[in-house]
């Protein structure tokens, strides 16, 4: 007596060969794509979010905030600063240096909040 062993798979199992794919060349094609069937795109206008006056205010505080940060930060490396001090220090004089590049460059706010952002790290080396 002979033994037949048949293996059986279900067709799920069994994927199917398929024809192998061609590869993609590359066509260059002007195409201009029209949105909403040619209208034009709304025109935007920036207006900016402080008036004149505020920024006026916030130029002269972001000037006094840094002439100040910058007389206590050499009180701080007078004192001797070392380890994560020196760190905060050279992040403080960071601060400073795009505070002024962006008064320099009109962004008011900006300069605003970094010269605070620096005064508030220098305030905190000057505690401790």
């Amino acid at each position: 007596m002979a033994l037949v062993l048949v293996l059986w798979t279900a067709p799920w199992q069994n994927p199917t060969p398929t024809a192998p794919i061609a590869p993609v060349t590359s066509t260059t094609t002007n195409k201009k794509i029209v949105r909403n069937g040619g209208a034009s795109d709304a025109e935007i206008t920036f207006v900016p979010s402080i008036t004149p006056e505020q920024a006026t205010q916030e130029t002269s505080a972001a000037k006094r905030l840094l002439a100040t940060t910058e007389a206590d930060l050499k009180i701080v490396v007078e004192r001797g600063a070392n380890g994560e001090r020196l760190d905060v220090v050279s992040e403080v004089k960071n601060y400073v240096t795009l505070a002024k590049t962006s008064l320099d460059g009109g962004d008011v706010e900006r300069a605003y909040k970094l010269a605070t952002k620096a005064r508030i790290l220098t305030d905190d080396l000057l505690k401790h």
